[in-house]
């Protein structure tokens, strides 16, 4: 009587396992679409990091092979020997191409005097004399003292940063 029992052949998926299939790979999807952007955004403010990183490190050069002088400020429409100095030094930037100029613009590099409002500029670095690092950007410090000031992606916007030279 049992040998009479047909054996079912049914091969293949049932309806319920392709979709547990489907739902796993559309979140798998989902937290790639996710990371992605962030990685890229970390990336990005690693390299203007690294570059801030060169910069500091060629203004510091700066100081000590001209027995402590610290550059000159951009004054007018054009660019300073001092600034071209610097940026000379720092060599290739990963991040992005910095100019010498007088405006708080995308990728500038500007040397300035005295306590300056946070960057809100993105791609903008500021070298400022007579200044330290506080939370909101620069307070005044003293003469020989110098903050560089750059701008990093955050979630919905620029973030400043600063670094004490």
């Amino acid at each position: 009587m049992l040998s009479n029992i047909k054996k079912s052949d049914n091969k293949g998926f049932t309806i319920i396992e392709v979709m547990i299939v489907l739902a796993i790979a559309g979140l798998i999807i989902l937290i790639v679409f996710l990371a992605v952007p962030a990685l890229q955004r970390n990336a990005r403010n690693t390299a203007r990091r690294t570059d801030a990183g060169r910069i500091a490190s060629s203004v510091n050069n700066f100081v000590t092979n001209n027995n402590g002088k610290l550059p000159t400020v951009t004054v007018g429409g054009g660019s300073t020997t001092d600034a071209a100095s610097i940026l000379t030094d720092a060599g290739t930037l990963g991040q992005y191409t910095l100019s010498a100029g007088t405006a708080v613009a995308p990728n500038t590099f500007t040397i300035t005097t005295g306590t300056q409002a946070a960057l809100t500029t993105a791609d903008a670095v500021q070298l400022v004399e007579g200044a330290t690092c506080s939370g909101a950007g620069t307070t005044t410090g003293s003469a020989k003292q110098m903050a560089l000031e750059y701008t990093l992606e955050g979630g919905g916007g620029t973030i400043g940063a600063c670094e004490n030279i």
